[in-house]
């Protein structure tokens, strides 16, 4: 608001691509870039989208973090080489947002992400990657779509392509970006590789 930018595309990864999701209804964007972030549904449907990992532990715990981040950091980064980072990072998590997070979720203070998802007349890039141990492949692949939709498969990253891989990652946001712009069809739905 304050740079006065109209129609954006906006990004989010992971907890980010959540809270991407919620923005459909708030602001008018030209196209949603989603990377692990599986639209969850109303009532919450963890167990499709997610999963069974320790960051659902991580989020709901007010406890120090110190003996699970490599775990944790683990989970998010499937490139070793990224992991001393990702670890401080994961030490740097506030507990006053983990103590609310989950909270917020069981009270029902989140929109029906998977709706808005499917009825936006946006386009909406659905990125995953192919070892993903957080966000549910098959669970995105089934969404039925009523707008122009791309997904793609970051076939050697895990959960945070965005720093495994950056350059296909970034080459994938600057073709997506291009298109949305410049108004060109932009579905592609590759085949995932066994």
């Amino acid at each position: 608001n304050k740079l006065d930018i109209k129609e954006p595309v906006v990004v989010g990864h992971s907890l980010g691509g959540h809270i991407a999701m919620e923005l459909i209804i708030k602001y008018d964007m030209k196209g949603l870039f989603l990377v692990g972030a599986p639209p969850l549904k109303k009532p919450i449907n963890s167990e499709e989208c997610f999963h069974e990992n320790v960051i659902l532990d991580m989020l709901s715990s007010e406890e120090s973090l110190e003996d699970k981040e490599n775990l944790i950091a683990t989970a998010f980064c499937s490139n070793e080489s990224f992991l001393p980072q990702v670890k401080k990072d994961v030490l740097r998590t506030d507990s006053e947002f983990r103590k609310h997070f989950m909270e917020s979720f069981e009270k029902g203070k989140y929109s029906n992400e998977k709706a808005l998802v499917e009825n936006t007349s946006i386009p909406v890039f659905h990125g995953v990657g192919r070892y993903d141990n957080i966000a549910v492949l098959e669970y995105i692949k089934e969404m039925d779509f009523k707008h122009e939709v791309s997904q793609h498969y970051f076939y050697r990253a895990g959960h945070s392509p965005q720093i495994e891989y950056t350059k296909q990652f970034n080459k994938r946001l600057d073709k997506f970006a291009y298109k949305v712009f410049k108004g060109i069809r932009v579905k592609y739905v590759p085949k995932v590789k066994k």
